[in-house]
């Protein structure tokens, strides 16, 4: 009889466990919300830094396409690629200049305000921007050893390679 716990022991045992977990829960919460609240720092900060470059970079794109429109409408007299490329150069300043004023969290709430509208399109988007991430990592990644053996092991090595049997085989 001595053995088996009172009623009280396993009750205060289960207040100090509920306690315990109550605490781990309330410190991975805090822990959670410093480092998103850290990792948005980071990323406004990086976007103040950035955006100027990038800003300019398109408006400096949107004139050298402004630049070709005018030499296709000389040369082609108004063709449909002029007309394309002066468009694009349009939606190029237009979208610079609209961004260029906003904040990180001003150019989050138009992509979702955007991604709500035209789902559609915004999936689509997001799928042709991670293709482009996936092939730029991938070229950009250094070749795994089955590359280098393929690449450096020619068809020469190959023919060179086969089995003395084989090679009499062909010669008769």
């Amino acid at each position: 009889m001595e053995n088996t716990p009172r009623g009280g022991d396993l009750g205060s045992s289960s207040r100090t466990t509920n306690d315990t977990a109550r605490q781990v829960k309330e410190t991975v919460r805090d822990t959670t919300q410093q480092v998103a609240s850290a990792a948005k720092e980071q990323a406004r900060s990086a976007y103040e830094q950035k955006k100027n470059v990038v800003f300019t970079e398109v408006g400096n794109l949107a004139s050298a396409l402004r630049d070709v429109g005018s030499r296709l409408r000389s040369d082609n007299g108004g063709s449909m690629a002029a007309q394309l490329t002066d468009r694009v150069a349009e939606r190029l300043e237009a979208v610079s200049t609209q961004l260029s004023g906003k904040d990180l969290d001003g150019i989050v709430r138009d992509v979702e305000s955007f991604g709500r509208r035209n789902p559609a399109v915004f999936l689509g988007a997001a799928a042709a921007l991670g293709f482009l991430a996936i092939r730029f990592v991938k070229s950009s990644a250094r070749p795994s050893f089955d590359d280098e053996w393929t690449s450096s092991v020619s068809q020469t090595d190959i023919a060179s390679s086969r089995s003395p049997l084989v090679s009499h085989a062909e010669e008769l």
